[in-house]
């Protein structure tokens, strides 16, 4: 028996939508979460984790395509957690999510943390011994590894600019060039480990980058290089 765990969070403001385009929700909770129950993903995910605490987070979206957000997140005692999510229409009652799989794992205790809507990986998650992870092949784990470095370049450079006062223009300036930089290419990168190298935006990224800032760092080169 699967026990779910139910947590509302306070209605958002709706902006300027048209009234049209926003429904009240709140007495097609039940109705809802019967379209959710019937999906793959909400199968697959109870069934792995049916027998660890379920949380169900309801977000009122309205002010964004209608949207009713509904999250599922299952923990454990060793501080790790695996999440998914669900968009529904409040107007239709229908669900809008593009993908029709997402999985999210974190464990606190390692930092490790993995976002996809990559099929195979999710499946692959599901049905493995670990209570969610994600495994790569050995390229796109070099890819994961690197985004890494990229992280901790980046949190340092955000450290950094907390600890120092910039009191001109140009200072200002140096430092978000390099953090857009290091976004751009982490957006780059982390389109690689989803398994998207050969895709059209993943290319199309690569070359908005060096339109801006030049060839790609060397040890990413060596990395794609590597590609089996």
């Amino acid at each position: 028996m699967v026990i779910i765990h139910f947590r509302i969070h306070s209605v958002v403001e709706r902006f300027d939508l048209e009234e049209s385009s926003v429904c009240n929700f709140e007495q097609k909770i039940p109705l809802h979460l019967q379209t959710i129950s019937e999906t793959e993903n909400f199968q697959m995910f109870t069934k792995k984790y049916s027998s660890y605490k379920l949380e169900l987070t309801i977000m009122d979206e309205r002010s964004y395509l209608s949207n009713v957000h509904y999250g599922l997140i299952a923990f454990n005692h060793e501080n790790q957690f695996a999440s998914t999510y669900f968009h529904i229409d409040s107007c239709t009652d229908e669900i809008t999510d593009k993908e029709p799989i997402f999985l999210h794992c974190f464990d606190k205790n390692s930092d490790y943390r993995f976002i996809t809507h990559n099929r195979d990986d999710v499946i692959s998650s599901y049905s493995n011994g670990s209570f969610c992870k994600i495994e790569l092949d050995p390229w796109r784990q070099s890819l994961y590894d690197y985004s890494q470095v990229l992280r901790e370049k980046m949190d340092k450079l955000q450290s950094e600019s907390m600890a120092e006062e910039f009191d001109d223009y140009e200072s200002h300036m140096i430092f978000f060039t390099e953090m857009n930089r290091q976004g751009d290419l982490s957006s780059i990168v982390s389109s690689m480990v989803h398994g998207k190298f050969d895709d059209q935006s993943t290319q199309e990224m690569i070359k908005k980058y060096e339109k801006q800032y030049g060839n790609l760092p060397e040890e990413l080169l060596e990395l794609i290089e590597n590609r089996e």
